[in-house]
């Protein structure tokens, strides 16, 4: 099993939001680039998660963030 990329946010509020979301779904996720983030703002945090989970998490941040 494989883990890809559900979205990315520049900004890290946004990012952990989404993570709890998951979190109360039941599906894991992973931050990558937070750490980098803090310090270059200039780099994306990307929300991981595990393919299996692709459907449902993509339904959550349509929901969620609708831009």
């Amino acid at each position: 099993m494989e883990m890809v990329e559900l979205t990315s946010f520049g900004e890290i509020f946004k990012a952990h939001i989404l993570q709890d979301l998951l979190q109360a779904e039941g599906i894991e996720s992973v931050l990558q680039g937070e750490n980098l983030n803090q310090v270059l703002s200039c780099f994306d945090i990307r929300v991981m998660i595990w393919e299996k989970d692709l459907e449902r998490a993509l339904n959550i941040l349509k929901e969620s963030f609708p831009e």
